[in-house]
């Protein structure tokens, strides 16, 4: 990672800085950006005082190809940048504790749809939504251009819940003490208590409804097979009286998603887990985590089992064909049988050319 300022890396790639890239746009209104960045929230909702985890994804359809990019987000009040997170992440990415604007900076600029996540920290006593938003410059041949604007709306929880049951347990204490005190007077100050601890209730009652459920559940195709491994992913989650506002996938390999039902390949050989956060309208978030739910091998053992099967039984056949068989009884008794039938031959041919008759001989003449 390199923590030096992208606008200073981007002008010497001759991008111009950001406000000179305002007014070339501006001036220049008839082309449209062909770069755009979208974000997701990976929690659901953000807790203050914790670390919350934001998804970015730049995608293009540039001709020509971007030369230079980088991206400027602009956090909430109080919000700092801590890390980058995942396997691809920017080649200049913000000192930890960076507040405000924080910038990324790609040197070799990576194909598109290009994802990261970084995370930020949520300071403690916020309680309302928050937003942050970011925009890519990039240079195609000469300027700079920048994308339209992407906002991310943040949802709270945590403190918020606490005080409202704590002021729940109050009023209750407070009106069991003021109908124990007194019949008289005491009676008709409860019963002023509690008409209007009666209308506090049902709002809180209506309000619970109006959210509706939310619980998260997602499948895939296939959990298991040999790299390159293309996974789909499917949605299945259950949302009542409410719509889904985004969705988050994490793939286990740095990688994430905001589609509702993506396809993922996987390259590596390894095993991953993947989660999927959902957020409503309602601002109800869940979320689910299968461990270790793909499996990816490289399929070298059913490569290995064919060569050695294929490798053995040629040279059992050339050593085969290039040694004597072995030698068995019947088969001695054959060339046995041969060996005499050739030897009996071999004498009667020696004894008949040693009793022929020389010219004007006779057998005896000659045997003599």
């Amino acid at each position: 990672m390199h923590f030096i300022q992208p606008l200073m890396l981007l002008s010497l790639l001759a991008v111009t800085p950001w406000a000179v890239a305002q007014e070339f746009v501006v001036a220049k209104g008839d082309v449209a950006p062909c770069v755009a960045v979208s974000h997701a929230l990976a929690q659901g909702c953000a807790t203050p005082g914790a670390v919350v985890t934001i998804g970015v994804t730049i995608s293009g359809d540039c001709e020509p190809g971007v030369q230079a990019m980088g991206l400027r987000e602009t956090l909430p009040d109080g919000w700092t940048f801590q890390q980058v997170t995942g396997a691809t992440a920017p080649d200049v990415v913000p000192e930890s504790g960076t507040a405000g604007v924080v910038e990324f900076a790609w040197i070799d600029v990576p194909e598109f749809p290009t994802s990261f996540t970084y995370e930020v920290l949520v300071p403690v006593g916020e309680l309302s939504r928050q937003s942050l938003s970011g925009m890519v410059e990039y240079r195609q041949t000469a300027g700079a251009l920048l994308s339209a604007t992407d906002t991310l709306t943040v949802c709270l929880v945590g403190g918020g819940e606490g005080e409202g049951e704590g002021e729940g347990e109050g009023e209750g204490e407070g009106e069991g003490e003021g109908e124990g005190e007194g019949e008289g007077e005491g009676e008709g100050e409860g019963e002023g208590e509690g008409e209007g601890e009666g209308e506090g209730e049902g709002e809180g009652e209506g309000e619970g409804e109006g959210e509706g459920e939310l619980e998260v559940g997602f499948t895939a195709n296939q959990t298991t097979g040999v790299a390159p491994l293309t996974v789909q992913f499917s949605d299945e989650s259950t949302v009542s009286d409410t719509t889904v506002k985004t969705w988050f996938w994490t793939f286990g390999d740095g990688t994430f998603s905001n589609l509702q039902n993506p396809s993922h390949t996987y390259s590596e050989v390894g095993s991953y887990s993947v989660s999927l956060s959902i957020v409503t309208q309602s601002d109800l978030s869940d979320v689910l985590t299968r461990t270790n739910l793909i499996t990816v091998t490289d399929g070298g053992e059913g490569e290995g089992e064919g060569e050695g099967e294929g490798e053995g039984e040629g040279e059992g056949e050339g050593e085969g064909q290039g040694c004597l068989a072995p030698l068995t009884a019947e088969k001695l008794r054959e060339v046995l049988a041969d060996l005499m039938l050739l030897g009996l031959s071999l004498g009667v041919l020696l004894l008949w050319r040693g009793g022929r008759p020389s010219a004007g001989g006779s057998y005896r003449d000659d045997i003599r």
